[in-house]
């Protein structure tokens, strides 16, 4: 009779070792096949394809719900595309499936702050801290979030506990530097960017490059030009790769008054870094305070062709030509604006002024119509 009972026992227990076996195996194929789609929803989002975006979007929604707050891709993907609510409450079922992981109470707080919420995103990072205070994150981000909104003295004594739970935690470092720039007590923060390049000594540490940047970025603010310059052109041959260096010491040289030397300088920035959208900036700004309209309008150009998902350097590129008056080319550029990002009503509504101001009424009172109907009934 026990021998009966044992055998049945483990023909039970191996029959359920096999059960959980092959729900694993699905699970694995099923989060691989999550994978594939949603690497096909970025591209989507990426070429501005809005239909096949929520076309695949929808098709992950009903068949891999269970992963998507789990993918941190897909998470930035519905921050990107503004959807807080569902990322909200994807979150929040995942949470309630396992309470005791953190990644879903962080998650939360992202969310709020990319929803503009700060006081949310304060309560977020104090949940953090309070369920997982083996975790900087809840310390370091939710000073960052303090700080953002004014809260300086609370950031600071924040920042303070966090100095004894997590002495040499970098991202906390980094934060205590950022809050007394965010003061702009640039000596203040001179000091404690120098405290990383104290507390990681060889310049191959992050801790290092993050402080000799920073510091190099204070003085360059008090206007020690030449200690900062002297730091950036270390740090452009220490660290080639870091376009950052690169930037401020052209900024340094636009301080100074020498917008001969600043256009050099960006002009190699870009040069060097082609896909560094600041560079593109900075040699714009440097251009038209020059008086250089023209050359600067090529860049903007440029930008434009590089940075084809992005529909900020196609609506600039319309304002440049209406700002010099040339209300035919600011009509073609907003054509183009109206082309690649067909859901922003921007192309619509200053393409028709465009067309108006060139005197193509008919082209104008076409363009108002069909900004009714897409954007205002």
């Amino acid at each position: 009779m026990l021998l009966e009972h044992l055998r049945t026992w483990w023909r039970r227990r191996a029959v359920m070792q096999d059960l959980r076996r092959v729900r694993r195996t699905e699970d694995e194929f099923g989060e691989w096949q999550f994978k594939g789609a949603l690497e096909e929803a970025r591209s989507a989002y990426a070429r501005g394809d809005q239909r096949g975006l929520k076309e695949r979007w929808t098709n992950i929604l009903q068949r891999y719900r269970k992963f998507i707050a789990d993918a941190p891709e897909a998470l930035a993907l519905q921050l990107d595309m503004g959807w807080f609510d569902e990322a909200e409450t994807l979150l929040r079922e995942a949470h309630a499936r396992q309470p005791r992981e953190p990644r879903y109470a962080i998650g939360l707080a992202h969310v709020a702050q990319r929803r503009g919420d700060l006081e949310g995103a304060i309560s977020c990072w104090a949940v953090v801290r309070r369920r997982f205070s083996f975790l900087p994150d809840g310390f370091s981000q939710g000073a960052a979030a303090l700080a953002k909104a004014g809260r300086f003295d609370e950031a600071e004594k924040l920042l303070e506990r966090a100095f004894k739970k997590f002495p040499r935690e970098l991202h906390v470092r980094l934060e205590y530097a950022r809050l007394a720039e965010a003061r702009k007590d640039w000596e203040t923060a001179r000091s404690r960017w120098q405290t990383l390049r104290d507390l990681w000594q060889s310049e191959t540490e992050l801790g290092n490059e993050f402080g000799t940047i920073g510091v190099a970025m204070c003085c360059r603010r008090l206007g020690r030009f030449d200690e900062a310059e002297a730091l950036f052109l270390k740090m452009r041959a220490s660290s080639p790769l870091n376009p950052l260096p690169a930037s401020e010491y052209a900024g340094v040289a636009e301080d100074r008054g020498d917008l001969k030397e600043a256009i050099q300088r960006w002009q190699q920035v870009k040069s060097r870094f082609p896909m560094w959208q600041p560079s593109y900036n900075g040699l714009i700004r440097v251009l038209e305070k020059a008086g250089n309209a023209l050359e600067a309008d090529n860049v903007l150009g440029d930008a434009v062709y590089r940075f084809g998902g992005e529909p900020s350097w196609f609506i600039r590129h319309a304002r440049q030509a209406e700002a010099r008056g040339d209300f035919a080319t600011a009509a073609e550029r907003w054509s183009a604006v109206r082309k690649q990002f067909p859901q922003r009503e921007e192309g619509y509504r200053f393409g028709a002024d465009a067309f108006a101001a060139a005197g193509d009424s008919a082209a104008a009172d076409a363009l108002r119509a069909e900004h009714a109907r897409r954007f205002v009934g």
